[in-house]
């Protein structure tokens, strides 16, 4: 009974299967196995089958193997083989055949892919380890892809840029989801450029849990460079259409202090009213001089603590004349006993809070146009300002793509200062929303962390400014 159970699993499987004698005389085949050479089983040369057996190790080594079948066509199998415990002097032997002609071409296939993409393509052990480097890992780094392997990202990664990437490992780790990191990596001649890698677990199907770690890398160093120049040519507009107002700014404290001047030299006499009066102009100039100059001149990115009242107040200096001039108002509300204090650049925000106020002043009518700033602590720990005006408005399908390259909604602009500013804000771990209905005006939100390093998540109850 047993015998014809196990006949029936022998000839019914779908795995191709063969037995034969010590003296390699087939005995017999099953179905899968005549189906998978392509040929019927009266019809199949007995060489074909001889010379199969021949080729398999005699140590049960498991191998790979091509075949042309008898159709022309090109299948692999993986190829076991194993000797059966029989009553029989003479052994017999069972060759188990499986395919694997779509899995290969797949594995070239992917090989392929990864071994000829511009893109470096890295397989890791869970710690980060390397276990596959692509070739062209050596053009971008000037490494030899089997160097690396069995070392770790963090011997290639630039030292300030490593505490970035391990919190990255440890959010893919704790979610079992995809991160991007952006960091410096070291050359071999130990210079340095800008690498951005999307990474993600790789899942084992059945426990869901992470057996490897597949990441993709390119270099974006070209990239880095055309948004600085992007944000220079930004920052060079700006300064140039707020000269003109830099220049009647400039001119109204002096018309005092020439004035005081030639009541001196016709009086012979110093007035020491007039003369605060004078020092005061001074310095009001210098400081108008001095933030211009600060805005115009080059700079290296640095976080420290910013009083955002204080630069706000500096900036509405900046800009008032120029809404003077259009008989515009800007007005500024805080609680001067609170502390608006965040980590970040301050010649950065500067030039956001610029572009915003600039775009509001742009909006509104002269005569009528009031652009009201406001700004206020988040129990959440971070800092809300709102820049409103009473402005036309934006549509709504407008407002959905504001910040995109080459779209703006004024009549000259490139829509290059918004996106700016939208970039600048994403470094400082912030967010910037958009709120506007057609003849209400339009409100912006910009919310900053006041540590610098806790991401900023919107919701309804932070934007509470009234």
């Amino acid at each position: 009974m047993h015998t014809d159970i196990f006949k029936q699993i022998f000839y019914q499987s779908n795995i191709a299967q063969l037995i034969y004698s010590e003296n390699n005389k087939v005995l017999e085949g099953n179905q899968a196995f005549y189906d998978f050479i392509g040929f019927s089983k009266d019809d199949c040369p007995l060489e074909i089958l001889k010379e199969l057996i021949r080729s398999i190790p005699d140590d049960g080594t498991e191998m790979k193997r091509k075949f042309c079948t008898n159709k022309g066509t090109e299948k692999i199998a993986k190829i076991t083989k194993s000797e059966l415990q029989t009553a029989k002097e003479s052994p017999l032997y069972h060759i188990q055949m499986i395919d694997i002609t779509d899995s290969t071409k797949n594995e070239r296939m992917y090989r392929l892919i990864a071994e000829n993409s511009l893109d470096v393509i890295n397989i890791h052990r869970l710690d980060g380890c390397y276990l596959y480097v692509s070739p062209s890992i050596k053009e971008a780094s000037g490494y030899e892809p089997q160097d690396m392997l069995g070392k770790y990202p963090n011997d290639y990664i630039h030292e300030e840029d490593i505490p970035h990437c391990n919190e990255k490992h440890i959010e893919l780790m704790a979610h079992k989801g995809p991160v991007m990191m952006t960091y410096r990596m070291k050359k071999s001649d130990g210079s340095c450029f800008w690498m951005e890698s999307a990474v993600k677990p790789i899942l084992d199907a059945e426990t869901g849990e992470i057996q490897e770690i597949i990441s993709i890398s390119r270099n974006i160093e070209n990239r880095i460079i055309a948004n600085e120049l992007m944000e220079k040519s930004e920052k060079l507009a700006v300064i140039g259409r707020m000269a003109a107002a830099v220049a009647h700014e400039i001119r109204n404290p002096l018309t005092p202090i020439k004035g005081f001047i030639q009541i001196f030299q016709a009086t012979k006499e110093y007035n020491e009213k007039y003369g605060k009066v004078i020092l005061s102009e001074l310095e009001r100039l210098e400081n108008i001089i001095s933030e211009f100059l600060n805005m115009a001149k080059p700079h290296h990115e640095k976080v420290e603590k910013i009083n955002l009242s204080k630069t706000l107040e500096n900036v509405i200096q900046l800009m008032g004349s120029q809404a003077a001039i259009e008989n515009k108002s800007i007005g500024f509300v805080y609680d001067q006993d609170q502390d608006y204090e965040v980590m970040g650049d301050i010649s950065s925000l500067k030039q956001v809070f610029i572009n915003v106020v600039q775009n509001a002043l742009d909006a509104i009518e002269k005569n009528t146009g009031v652009v009201t700033i406001s700004i206020e602590n988040v129990e959440e720990g971070h800092v809300c300002i709102l820049v409103k005006d009473n402005g036309p408005g934006i549509e709504k399908d407008r407002l959905a793509i504001l910040g995109e390259p080459f779209y703006s909604t004024k009549e000259k602009g490139i829509g290059l200062g918004l996106m700016t500013s939208y970039k600048i804000i994403e470094n400082h771990k912030g967010q910037i929303r958009f709120s506007s209905e057609l003849g209400n005006g339009t409100e912006v939100y910009i919310c900053l962390s006041k540590t610098g390093d806790t991401p900023v998540v919107c919701s309804p109850r932070i934007y509470t400014i009234e």
